[in-house]
């Protein structure tokens, strides 16, 4: 009975966890593009310019000691294109800041979107999505800012003003 159980609850924890990752890798005018959430790990193997750029990237120690300090939660919502320079750059670099100070109260989704940066939840008209990458800082559903494109200073340096207001 006890195994009948546990077999059940992995059944259902796999089919959920299925639901909820919706990524899918599409080619879209000889483009291949990952659409969807999706994960680090997966733009990695898929992208590995991504991977590349997360190596090569070295954030302000300083900033990133800031950044520690920070006690609050966070969401950042985080709309890229697989076929976008700018992504390829500056999300390497924020998802480097992210792993290097270590935050647990800090998370994030990243979002595959193709070229016309539209999506089936509509959360890029929700956001006014019109450039990538985009990070939407939120803080209890609500945003208190975002990195567009391309940071003023620097990725870390604009994510601390984003989280010291």
């Amino acid at each position: 009975m006890i195994y009948r159980i546990l077999y059940l609850l992995a059944l259902f924890l796999t089919l959920q966890s299925c639901t909820t990752h919706v990524s899918r890798k599409q080619v879209i005018n000889d483009e291949p593009v990952l659409i969807g959430i999706i994960t680090q790990t997966e733009l990695f193997a898929e992208f590995p310019i991504f991977k590349a750029n997360y190596e090569s990237y070295t954030p302000n120690d300083s900033v990133i000691h800031a950044l520690r300090q920070f006690s609050g939660n966070i969401h950042v919502k985080i709309f890229l294109g697989t076929w976008c320079g700018d992504s390829k750059r500056n999300l390497s670099f924020f998802l480097k800041t992210l792993d290097l100070e270590g935050l647990a109260n800090l998370t994030y989704t990243l979002y595959g979107l193709d070229r016309t940066k539209r999506d089936k939840q509509q959360l890029t008209v929700k956001y006014a999505i019109s450039r990538v990458p985009t990070m939407v800082f939120l803080k209890n559903n609500a945003e208190i800012g975002r990195i567009t494109e391309h940071p003023s200073k620097s990725v870390e340096e604009d994510m601390l003003s984003i989280l010291q207001q």
